[in-house]
């Protein structure tokens, strides 16, 4: 790949991440969802750009802190779904089998489930499950 496919393809990277959480805010969660499509569909995994991929996934994180309580059924499918397209669970077990033995991945994919499990069985109130979701996303660093 040449330098400047990676800076086009780093820079839409950065763009579609800060369109997804800006309209999560704002509520308009179909385009939201759509900048997170278009970010998956960059592949960054497949590419072997797993820094890429951990900022997707942190981005991802926020959209579903933002749309909590508001849309369980994409709330489910943005956290640990069947769907490859959009679902960050998946995107963690695609990032373990490109990088098996990554510690900074492994731990971080150990805090996601854990999260995730935590919010399925406890359900708590929106304010505390924003709370978990945008510190997982905080702690998301590779």
């Amino acid at each position: 790949m040449s330098i400047l496919h990676l800076m086009i393809d780093r820079s839409s990277h950065s763009i579609l991440r800060f369109v997804a959480v800006i309209n999560a805010a704002r509520d308009n969660f179909d385009d939201s969802l759509l900048a997170l499509q278009r970010l998956h569909a960059l592949d960054p995994i497949g590419k072997d750009e797993l820094v890429l991929a951990m900022i997707l996934l942190a981005a991802q994180t926020e959209v579903t802190a933002l749309m909590w309580g508001r849309d369980r059924v994409r709330v489910h499918l943005l956290l640990d779904s069947d769907d490859q397209s959009v679902s960050g669970g998946q995107l963690v077990h695609r990032a373990e089998a490109k990088r098996p033995s990554n510690v900074a991945i492994s731990s971080f994919s150990q805090r996601w489930f854990g999260t995730i499990n935590q919010l399925r069985t406890n359900r708590p109130a929106g304010t505390e499950a924003r709370t978990a979701l945008l510190e997982l996303a905080a702690i998301n660093v590779y």
